[in-house]
């Protein structure tokens, strides 16, 4: 698509860009329309306990407990009466889940990512990567590279479990980003190599943070507070995400290109530790389970 609309005159250019980033997305949504089923959960609310347990029977391995699984959700059902602020005021655990739940979204902004991509062609120029085809070229590598990572890092954070993939994901963003600064320290360095460590960079972004960050709210959260709080973290996540491509230009102009990749680290080591600190591991814990999860590992820790 870079490649045609880069040939259009910039009146139509942007306005095809635009019609193009909304076909796909409306398309998409309506196709997954037919093939995803209704949540359990909602299903149960509505009395229809026998097609919920179709749909558990459809997305679990067969000889899972089904019945067992509908006694947890109406347990958790009759629980989610309670009132929200108790819930979280009762026990810490309930409030550090609440506190990943809404950062873990700004979390992955001040690690960098939508800076780098919006700024990504004043990242080529600076690269010595010259010519409207080569940047084009490479901005196309680097999505695609991007996507297949994407489809990749789902897979691993089922199969290694979310704690440790990112936790992982930080710390290759890191050592990405101090790469990425030390090359532009220099007016000499290849622009293979700069290249390079953008595509680990996006790589380690997409094994991790890029999935996880949007799969731990969703996982943690518990139902009576899901959709608000789903709607406040990605409110945070939209604000912090304008802040900083607002003034990443600037502060590049102030600082330079080097210091700016050494701030993007620095936030992204902090980023590690505040997985280290808050996130235990989830993988195969049930939504009903999750809040106990949170306590115990919250009583841990202070032990």
């Amino acid at each position: 698509a870079s490649y045609v609309l880069v040939r259009l005159r910039a009146d139509i250019a942007w306005r095809c860009m635009l019609l193009v980033g909304g076909i796909f997305p409306v398309a998409m949504l309506f196709l997954i329309a037919f093939v995803m089923p209704e949540s359990p959960r909602w299903l149960i609310t509505r009395d229809r306990v026998a097609e919920a347990e179709d749909v558990l029977r459809s997305v679990n391995p067969e000889g899972h407990d089904v019945a067992k699984t509908v006694s947890e959700i109406e347990v958790d059902l009759a629980r989610d009466q309670q009132s929200v602020w108790m819930y979280f005021h009762r026990d810490p655990g309930h409030l550090r889940l609440l506190v990943l739940g809404l950062l873990t979204p700004v979390v992955q902004q001040l690690c960098g990512v939508n800076v780098i991509q919006y700024l990504l062609v004043f990242v080529l120029e600076q690269s010595h990567v010259e010519g409207t085809g080569s940047q084009l070229a490479c901005l196309m590598i680097l999505g695609v590279v991007k996507t297949l990572y994407n489809i990749w890092g789902g897979q691993l954070l089922d199969l290694y479990g979310r704690r440790p993939m990112m936790l992982f994901s930080c710390a290759g963003m890191s050592l990405a980003l101090v790469a990425l600064a030390f090359l532009f320290q220099s007016t000499e360095s290849p622009p293979w190599l700069a290249m390079s460590a953008l595509s680990a960079y996006f790589c380690f972004f997409s094994l991790g943070m890029g999935p996880g960050a949007w799969l731990l709210p969703s996982e943690v959260f518990p139902t009576r507070v899901r959709g608000s709080a789903m709607s406040l973290a990605t409110t945070l996540h939209l604000i912090v995400s304008s802040l900083l491509i607002t003034y990443a230009l600037s502060m590049t102009n102030f600082i330079g290109w080097s210091a700016s990749f050494m701030v993007l680290a620095g936030f992204t080591v902090l980023s590690f530790v505040f997985f280290y600190v808050l996130l235990p591991e989830s993988k195969g814990e049930s939504l009903e389970d999750m809040h106990l999860l949170f306590s115990a590992s919250a009583k841990s820790s202070e032990n």
